[in-house]
């Protein structure tokens, strides 16, 4: 039986969706199971979080842009100032220009993975990416062929 998504039957049981008491979130419990409380925020509380810390509005997310925003051109100011100062230095007629956004784009992108992790996903769940990446990469080789 196919998973219907905001209600009814998956696989013969009854699926509520229910707001998680802790972030808020909507969650998918199964009747016989409903615990008020979605995984994410049930994973961070074992590993000691209060519900307290967890709770965040988007009026909490918020009032953190300001201070977010100083702690980005303070890492702005060590990181890119110090790397471009060096691409100046190089002459712009001899930067490899791939490698540049090659390396900045790795950059970013770990940063985004390490706040996904700070935000509650599983650091395994880097072990599963990897495996889609594996996949993914020998796809796009076949398609060469």
């Amino acid at each position: 039986m196919k998973a219907e998504k905001r209600s009814g039957r998956t696989k013969g049981k009854k699926k509520n969706i229910i707001p998680c008491s802790v972030c808020g979130r909507e969650t998918e419990c199964p009747e016989s199971m409903i615990s008020g409380t979605c995984d994410r925020c049930m994973h961070l509380m074992t590993q000691g979080y209060s519900p307290e810390e967890l709770k965040m509005t988007p009026q909490d997310i918020t009032k953190h842009i300001p201070r977010c925003e100083q702690v980005a051109d303070g890492l702005l100011d060590i990181t890119f100032d110090r790397d471009w100062k060096q691409v100046q230095e190089l002459g712009l007629e001899r930067i490899n220009y791939e490698a540049l956004a090659k390396d900045f784009y790795s950059r970013g992108a770990v940063s985004i993975l390490l706040l996904m992790i700070s935000q509650g996903m599983p650091p395994e769940f880097l072990d599963q990416m990897d495996e889609v990446l594996r996949e993914a990469k020998k796809m796009r080789v076949g398609e060469g062929k």
